[in-house]
């Protein structure tokens, strides 16, 4: 693991790539590599969430520019989302009831 400053000054922890991959392999080995990926995309669904009305507001910018940080995990979070058919009330929020349906519906990043 090392240490990144992001672009806001803020400390973040990044993580090898070899170290991500041998987690993998031993939450997978453990029965619990899809226990974390839901509770993985519940966070980011809530992070989402929570960022929601701020997103239409005069804070646009300043979201945008935090959410970017974690675009990667975002994108993580999504396509298991995808893959697993589960909805955002599914991963544990009410993201859903809150996005128009129609326009997220066939839509992946």
């Amino acid at each position: 693991m090392y240490r990144e400053t992001g672009g806001d000054g803020e400390l973040r922890w990044e993580m090898l790539e070899s170290i991500r991959e041998y987690a993998l392999k031993r939450l997978t080995e453990a029965g619990e590599a899809e226990t974390l990926r839901a509770r993985h995309a519940a966070f980011f669904a809530g992070y989402l969430e929570e960022r929601f009305d701020l997103i239409l507001s005069r804070e646009q910018d300043r979201v945008i520019q935090e959410i970017d940080v974690d675009i990667g995990n975002v994108r993580v979070a999504w396509d298991w989302a995808l893959a697993t058919r589960r909805t955002a009330s599914r991963c544990g929020t009410k993201a859903r009831d809150r996005a128009p349906t129609d326009s997220l519906a066939n839509h992946s990043m």
